[in-house]
């Protein structure tokens, strides 16, 4: 039975760290813009939420005649 020589083993740790390294990179980087996606798709929201009804109020007092024509 052939014996894994140290050098080898050192090379297989560095390539295995090397992935875990690249991994936890990758899930951090893709959790952190699904959590700043979610978070700007709730501001658009709240901010149509809250300018809807303004812009309807201002269309509407646009709209009424002026008192003095």
């Amino acid at each position: 039975m052939a014996q894994i020589q140290p050098a080898a083993r050192h090379e297989e740790h560095k390539q295995l760290s090397h992935e875990v390294a690249k991994t936890t990179t990758v899930v951090k980087v893709g959790g952190s813009l699904i959590v700043l996606s979610g978070l700007t798709l709730a501001a658009t929201i709240i901010g149509l939420v809250v300018a809807t009804p303004l812009l309807f109020l201002v269309q509407f007092l646009c709209l009424l005649p002026l008192p003095f024509s």
